[in-house]
Protein backbone atom coordinates (compact mmCIF):
# COMPACT_ATOMS: atom_id res chain seq x y z
CA UNK A 1 0.00 0.00 0.00
CA UNK A 2 2.79 2.42 0.87
CA UNK A 3 4.62 1.68 -2.37
CA UNK A 4 1.43 2.21 -4.37
CA UNK A 5 0.92 5.57 -2.66
CA UNK A 6 4.52 6.59 -3.24
CA UNK A 7 4.39 5.69 -6.90
CA UNK A 8 0.97 6.33 -8.38
CA UNK A 9 -1.28 8.38 -6.12
CA UNK A 10 1.22 11.17 -5.50
CA UNK A 11 2.20 11.22 -9.17
CA UNK A 12 -1.46 11.83 -10.06
CA UNK A 13 -1.60 14.69 -7.56
CA UNK A 14 1.45 16.18 -9.27
CA UNK A 15 -0.24 15.97 -12.65
CA UNK A 16 -3.30 17.72 -11.24
CA UNK A 17 -1.08 20.47 -9.83
CA UNK A 18 0.47 20.91 -13.28
CA UNK A 19 -2.97 21.43 -14.85
CA UNK A 20 -4.05 23.86 -12.11
CA UNK A 21 -0.84 25.84 -12.59
CA UNK A 22 -1.49 26.10 -16.33
CA UNK A 23 -5.06 27.27 -15.74
CA UNK A 24 -4.08 29.86 -13.13
CA UNK A 25 -1.25 31.19 -15.32
CA UNK A 26 -3.73 32.37 -17.95
CA UNK A 27 -5.98 34.13 -15.41
CA UNK A 28 -5.36 37.88 -15.82
CA UNK A 29 -6.80 39.01 -12.47
CA UNK A 30 -4.19 38.13 -9.92
CA UNK A 31 -0.98 36.24 -9.63
CA UNK A 32 -1.47 33.09 -7.59
CA UNK A 33 1.36 31.05 -6.11
CA UNK A 34 2.29 27.99 -8.13
CA UNK A 35 1.57 24.55 -6.76
CA UNK A 36 4.41 22.10 -6.40
CA UNK A 37 4.28 19.72 -9.36
CA UNK A 38 6.91 17.17 -8.46
CA UNK A 39 5.35 14.72 -6.06
CA UNK A 40 5.73 11.05 -5.50
CA UNK A 41 8.82 8.97 -5.82
CA UNK A 42 10.78 7.46 -8.66
CA UNK A 43 11.17 3.70 -8.98
CA UNK A 44 14.73 3.92 -7.71
CA UNK A 45 13.60 5.77 -4.57
CA UNK A 46 10.95 3.14 -3.89
CA UNK A 47 13.38 0.24 -4.33
CA UNK A 48 15.97 1.89 -2.11
CA UNK A 49 13.29 2.47 0.55
CA UNK A 50 12.31 -1.18 0.46
CA UNK A 51 15.95 -2.28 0.73
CA UNK A 52 16.55 0.12 3.62
CA UNK A 53 13.50 -1.23 5.42
CA UNK A 54 14.67 -4.82 4.97
CA UNK A 55 18.16 -3.94 6.22
CA UNK A 56 16.85 -2.14 9.30
CA UNK A 57 14.48 -5.00 10.11
CA UNK A 58 17.33 -7.49 9.81
CA UNK A 59 19.63 -5.45 12.06
CA UNK A 60 16.91 -5.10 14.70
CA UNK A 61 16.08 -8.81 14.53
CA UNK A 62 19.71 -9.93 14.81
CA UNK A 63 20.99 -7.50 17.44
CA UNK A 64 17.97 -6.94 19.67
Amino acid sequence: MVMMDANSLRRQVGRLAEVVNRITSIMPKEELPLLRERMGHTGLEIVSGVLTGIAVAYVVWVFF
